[in-house]
């Protein structure tokens, strides 16, 4: 769900929003959450051709999601790694009491 914040258009074109129940105007600044089939009407794919809102949050797993899908996996070499990195053993500095 995504949260939005209702522009002045509803009231300038004087249309109740169907997401409220009974349905009314929302008043300029009103939030609430929406999906996202729902956010692209009001977000200008209506009749008018206008915004009727702006995103005011979006779901932290749908921007997560969007990351993790640009995101190209790089191999990491442990060989390479192994090489540069040579483990040395470990000294012992007391000498042993008899």
């Amino acid at each position: 769900m995504i949260k939005v914040e209702a522009l002045n258009e509803w009231k300038k074109e004087n249309l109740k929003c169907k997401d409220f129940k009974p349905e009314r105007i929302p008043t300029e600044g009103e939030q609430w959450e929406v999906d996202e089939t729902r956010l692209e009407v009001l977000l200008g794919k209506n009749s008018y051709g206008k915004d009727f809102v702006k995103v005011v949050e979006e779901d932290n797993l749908k921007e997560l999601k969007k990351a993790l899908s640009t995101f190209e996996e790089i191999p990491v070499c442990e060989t390479i790694a192994k090489d540069t990195i040579k483990e040395k053993p470990i000294k012992k500095t007391t000498a042993k009491k008899k």
